[in-house]
């Protein structure tokens, strides 16, 4: 509970509003593991967590333990390695815009398994059902809540149980991010907020 006050501070300075409000007590809840941030709350800030801002602030262990769930060198600078898994994390969402478009049912039992384990997933030993069940499940976070794919492959590095339903997955990967992430996202939030304003109120010549 120690964190949530330099984190309150950090944010006091700031521009209020009340999803900037909301936000802040959003990312406390978590931080404090009370256990009563609802699944919605989940989805709805975790997009805010880009890619580009979860890579820049990861510890390198983190970096590490996504490039080994990746297969990718585990060696190298921080620099290096946010390199790899940011080159993989693009090919990711491609993929699962062509995926989602044409359907996971469409894909072969090989084609499943490849694209399992292209995510950190369990691809050997189990059934077509499950496969197409697990990939559809990171499809539908990825591409329909626009979950930043860092912090689902975070989350298969935390070791969860498969009981661990998604968004409870994603909130321990929130969890376990340096706080300097919740910064750059609660940021974020201020430059969508500009954007949406200064286009409602164009102005003209």
């Amino acid at each position: 509970r120690s964190t949530l006050f330099p984190y309150t501070t950090l944010f006091r300075s700031s521009h209020h509003s009340q999803s900037a409000s909301d936000f802040v007590k959003f990312y406390g809840k978590i931080k404090a593991g009370e256990g009563t941030v609802n699944n919605k709350d989940i989805l709805k800030f975790s997009n805010l967590f880009e890619d580009a801002i979860t890579l820049d602030n990861m510890t390198r262990g983190q970096l590490v333990a996504i490039c080994r769930l990746l297969e990718l060198t585990p060696i190298g600078t921080n620099a290096f390695l946010r390199f790899q898994i940011e080159m993989q994390l693009r090919k990711l969402k491609a993929d699962d815009v062509i995926i989602n478009r044409e359907g996971v049912e469409q894909l072969t039992v090989g084609e499943l398994q490849t694209a399992c384990k292209e995510r950190g997933m369990r691809a050997v030993g189990l059934t077509q059902g499950k496969l197409v069940t697990q990939l559809r499940q990171w499809i539908e976070l990825s591409t329909n809540e626009k979950v930043p794919p860092s912090l689902l492959l975070l989350s298969r590095t935390l070791y969860l149980p498969d009981t661990v339903a998604p968004a409870q997955a994603i909130e321990r990967s929130i969890s376990a991010l340096p706080e300097a992430v919740a910064t750059g996202a609660k940021a974020k939030l201020g430059d969508r907020k500009s954007t949406r304003l200064n286009s409602s109120h164009p102005r003209y010549l």
